[in-house]
């Protein structure tokens, strides 16, 4: 079984596909549940996040993780490709609101990956109370 074959079939674009020249940030949004507040939050997520970008990366490319899904699964689709982009190094920033909106189980793996390949992971709300 090709690789290619399976993330065509999962609805996944192959993280090769968005590398380019320059910076590329991130951004994850996620919520647990399909419910009317959660999908506002997606919304609010999504906004706080376009803003922090032009804010501090206005000249990068931005590209998005958005899920509806328990933030203790590792095996997510969407979690998967977040490890695949951090591996192949085709991002420089991760960017979310909050950190349990990156994972909640996963997230000091994710943290040591992105670390270790030289990729910054940014919480939106951290900087904004700090």
């Amino acid at each position: 079984i090709r690789r290619d074959w399976v993330l065509e079939w999962l609805g996944i674009q192959d993280a090769s596909d968005e590398t380019q020249d320059g910076e590329t940030v991130l951004c994850v949004v996620r919520v647990s549940t399909n419910n009317a507040a959660q999908q506002s939050s997606l919304v609010k997520q999504r906004e706080l996040c376009e803003q922090y970008c032009k804010d501090h990366y206005p000249d990068a490319k931005v590209i998005w993780s958005q899920r509806q899904a328990s933030g203790i699964l590792l095996d997510h689709p969407e979690v998967l490709r977040i490890v695949d982009l951090i591996v192949s190094k085709s991002i420089s920033h991760i960017v979310c609101v909050w950190k349990d909106r990156l994972s909640r189980a996963g997230n000091d793996l994710l943290t040591k990956l992105a670390e270790r390949e030289g990729i910054t992971i940014e919480y939106v709300e951290e900087q904004v109370t700090a």
